[in-house]
């Protein structure tokens, strides 16, 4: 599944104009440049449903959006949401938005601004 979401986010037209290839699992790499994507896997688990069959599981994703300003952070999210939410092929059998959150500058130092959202994961394991 990370492979294939990742891969979906960069070969997407809107997201690569915006991002090109920074999309990264688990943190962004230091010194990399923005806009940026940071994916987080926050649950995985099978679903145990007889009309799905075997190899089903559920994940929920953060997706975190990095920018310069709250602008970039903003267009990168709406490029992201647009995308995935209700997306379905390939492993994916439907992935939609659970939630959404501006990411505050907490140390009022930096100048990276992130908008944060979840999304349900459904999609065939190998």
């Amino acid at each position: 599944m990370e492979e294939a979401l990742r891969t979906l986010l960069r070969g997407n037209a809107a997201v690569a104009a915006l991002v090109g290839s920074r999309v990264d699992w688990g943190m962004r790499p230091q010194g990399s440049g923005l806009p940026a994507i940071c994916l987080t896997t926050i649950s995985d688990a099978p679903v145990n449903h007889s009309l799905d069959g075997p190899g089903v599981s559920r994940a929920r994703v953060q997706v975190d959006c990095f920018g310069a300003t709250y602008g970039s952070a903003k267009d990168t999210a709406r490029a992201v949401r647009r995308l995935l939410d209700t997306y379905s092929g390939g492993i994916f059998l439907g992935v939609f938005l659970a939630g959404a959150r501006d990411l505050p500058d907490d140390d009022g130092v930096s100048t990276i601004h992130a908008v944060s959202m979840d999304f349900f994961v459904n999609y065939h394991f190998t």
